[in-house]
């Protein structure tokens, strides 16, 4: 339900800004109204949040596939250094070689392979389950679900607090905020609208998509209800499944149990899930770092002039190579530090992606929806949104307080502090009349 909200947000409001302001990425709308210092910090912003997040799905991709190349065993240190080293280099070389056209067209051809292999692994496990349909559903509504009441088949959690990530309030409140930011303030995912032939196809485009990947997204998560099964001694007898790691079940069964061709085609899912989130960062981030970042300091304060357009073409080569390095090096890092007792791949995916958000959702909600801040307000918004996030952490909340705050509300508080902050300052003439009249 957030998704939804959050997509016709975007469609209605933001997209038919960025279309209008006509810059490279969407931080040169904040260049027009808040200045070109405001720019810079969001297009910096952006650059580490989209390090933390791409850089945490890399090291969760090699993950499962070095599950798959040494059957089933974790793998160690060195193992998933090697083959973030291998994934990292395949997708930077296809991207510095296409730019985003290469990046689009194989996100089709990657989307078609995973959902053939959604297709082939609920088949195989209806086919291997000795249940009926009905039975299957008896069966999984009787058994706990992740909360204490509820089945599997629980589809809507009414509690009402924040500690709990699954729930209805946290779903239509909390997660529009998340959505909003990842597809309306992130240039990873916001590149692809902008490259249809107008805002309204660029915006429905997006509503779409969200339509499609809650499809998607039921799909795999009725993968993970026959998993559930394919797992239980008393449905399958001695046939049932033994899955050592918890967090990798799937990769596991891709592994162990689907038949010699069909494991391979699935396999090219995985990696394909892994391919298509990586060419795009890549190719965003060096498109901000070119634009965003060095382009307008080498004209602030150097006093440079707009580069030709060879320089810019090999500016963008070198960024694509640098945010590709960056990314394997991140990843290498995540690798040295996680642990599967402590975390889990969602939450240490999603969970780091909600420090730069905040800040940005809440400066360009400012600029979008009022005609307050300036120059030092926006840029201050921009650095209070992370530490609120970073104060809400287990680690920084006070012991008396007894609460846990779920990491989708970390959005909702560091938006609206950042929104407020960024609010405080007073508009300047000169912008408020370009951008308002």
């Amino acid at each position: 339900m957030g998704g939804i909200i959050g997509a016709f947000v975007i469609a209605y409001f933001l997209i038919p800004i960025f279309y209008s302001t006509n810059t490279l990425t969407i931080y040169g709308y904040l260049e027009g109204r808040f200045g070109v210092r405001v720019r810079i910090l969001a297009g910096i912003s952006f650059l580490f949040g989209r390090l933390f997040a791409s850089g945490a799905r890399l090291f969760a991709a090699a993950l499962g596939a070095s599950l798959l190349i040494h059957g089933g065993s974790y793998p160690n240190f060195e193992e998933l250094s090697l083959i973030i080293l291998v994934l990292g280099i395949v997708g930077t070389a296809y991207t510095l070689f296409g730019g985003i056209r290469a990046v689009i067209w194989t996100d089709v051809l990657q989307f078609s392979i995973v959902l053939a292999t959604i297709v082939i692994s609920i088949g195989f496990l209806l086919h291997e389950i000795p249940l009926s349909f009905s039975e299957i559903f008896s069966r999984l509504a009787s058994s706990s679900g992740i909360h204490e009441g509820t089945s599997k088949l629980t589809v809507i959690h009414n509690e009402w607090n924040l500690s709990s990530p699954y729930t209805l309030l946290t779903g239509t409140f909390a997660i529009v905020f998340l959505n909003i930011a990842s597809y309306g303030v992130d240039h990873d995912l916001v590149q692809r609208m902008l490259t249809c032939k107008s805002a309204w196809k660029g915006g429905f485009s997006l509503v779409s998509s969200i339509f499609i990947s809650v499809f998607v997204v039921a799909l795999f998560m009725s993968i993970g209800l026959l998993l559930y099964l394919f797992n239980q001694p008393d449905v399958m007898g001695d046939k049932a499944a033994q899955f050592v790691h918890s967090e990798l079940v799937y990769p596991q069964f891709l592994i162990s149990y689907l038949p010699a061709g069909l494991s391979g085609l699935a396999i090219a899912g995985l990696f394909a899930v892994c391919m298509g989130s990586l060419d795009s960062a890549i190719n965003a981030m060096a498109s901000s770092a070119v634009a965003d970042v060095w382009r307008p300091i080498k004209n602030e304060f150097f006093g440079s002039k707009e580069a030709e357009m060879q320089e810019s073409l090999k500016s963008g080569r070198v960024g694509v190579a640098i945010a590709g390095g960056a990314l394997m090096l991140f990843a290498i890092l995540a690798a040295f530090t996680y642990d599967p007792k402590n975390s889990t791949l969602l939450g240490f995916a999603l969970g780091v992606m909600t420090y730069a958000y905040s800040g940005l959702l809440g400066v360009f909600l400012s600029g979008i929806f009022t005609k307050r801040g300036n120059t030092k307000s926006a840029i201050l918004a921009l650095i209070v949104g992370p530490i609120v996030v970073l104060l809400l952490q287990p680690a920084f909340l006070p012991k008396w307080l007894d609460i846990q705050i779920a990491w989708p509300w970390w959005m909702v508080f560091g938006t609206t502090v950042s929104f407020i902050t960024c609010t405080t300052g007073s508009p300047v003439a000169q912008e408020s009349k370009e951008l308002f009249a």
